[in-house]
């Protein structure tokens, strides 16, 4: 504002102290954002200097990383939603005649009830996620960051309702789907070139953190029910615990093959990226009850109500709802 009212006080009298006062000014006002530019990403990556995956997005955004475009396309949602739903659609008409999975249910005890969490686990996990919103939010995250000192309560609350009536509301499961190219260098005109980015509201995130990270883990990992060698979605792992895992079973089949003067190692590796998306509400129905949790738990699964968007032009409009 100020620059601005110096600006026109030149642009009026056309005096050289005028012009010499707005042109300092202005080179303050250019100093001080480039100085909260800097500021704000030494801040942001000091904050996120022990997760890596924080630290990566925003050296990736700093760097200004070449990421998958969202230009204009001649596709409709309409065509984007019908051609999703029938990947989906292939996939389990080819699979309908497999045999159910056999799942083995482990000596454990039943998780009958969710348990209420505390304002402080409500909070550390609000205080953790990523600062990201979209259109289903009524506030953008960081206001909602900002101001959980008062919204913390209510938060909670909103947590505890859910998980003592065991109900995930519907309200919740609705996400907006934004087709997004696999990499800039594919075809945009091909509909095979692009994935779908499903973006939840934000308390719809908080509260499933909350019930999985939270509720569900702790009974996971107590009763010891997760896969040995899971690395996905598991504390204290990642990439570097599955890596070092495949190396140790390299090394000890080499050294028990050389006993017998063979020194031939062979691993495969199965490619699932064709239905990473997919979701078998059965399947992982009849998982969690062979894994010992009560019906109470199931709402968390129903499918998720999904709006599709296209790009026109500078922006997103929405087309249609189905869900995906």
């Amino acid at each position: 504002m100020k620059t601005r009212k110096l600006e026109r006080a030149y642009r009026r009298d056309k005096s050289e102290n005028s012009y010499q006062v707005w042109r300092q000014q202005s080179t303050f006002m250019r100093h001080y954002f480039q100085q909260r530019y800097i500021d704000y990403w030494r801040s942001s990556i000091s904050d996120s200097i022990n997760d890596p995956k924080a630290l990566w997005s925003k050296i990736s955004a700093l760097l200004d990383a070449s990421q998958a475009s969202s230009s204009a396309t001649a596709h409709t949602a309409d065509a984007f939603a019908n051609h999703f739903q029938s990947k989906v659609s292939v996939i389990r008409n080819s699979t309908s005649n497999a045999p159910h999975p056999r799942i083995d249910p482990r000596p454990s005890e039943t998780l009958q009830t969710l348990r209420e969490v505390t304002m402080d686990e409500v909070t550390k996990v609000v205080s953790g996620a990523p600062v990201k919103h979209c259109a289903l939010d009524p506030a953008p995250t960081w206001l909602v960051k900002r101001l959980l000192p008062l919204l913390a309560d209510a938060i909670t609350r909103m947590c505890n309702a859910s998980l003592s009536e065991g109900v995930f509301p519907s309200i919740l499961k609705q996400a907006i789907v934004k087709p997004r190219l696999k990499k800039p260098t594919l075809n945009p005109d091909d509909l095979n070139s692009y994935r779908p980015i499903s973006n939840l509201s934000f308390i719809s995130k908080v509260v499933e953190r909350v019930v999985a990270a939270i509720v569900l883990s702790a009974h996971f990992e107590s009763q010891d029910l997760l896969p040995s060698r899971q690395s996905a979605y598991r504390a204290n792992h990642s990439t570097e615990t599955a890596i070092t895992a495949v190396y140790d079973e390299i090394v000890r089949a080499v050294w028990c093959l050389t006993l017998w003067t063979t020194r031939h190692c062979l691993q495969y590796f199965i490619d699932v990226s064709p239905s990473v998306e997919l979701r078998w509400t059965g399947v992982e129905t009849t998982y969690l009850t062979a894994r010992r949790l009560s019906k109470q738990g199931h709402s968390y699964l129903d499918l998720t109500t999904s709006s599709v968007v296209c790009p026109k032009g500078p922006c997103w409009a929405q087309r249609s709802s189905s869900p995906i």
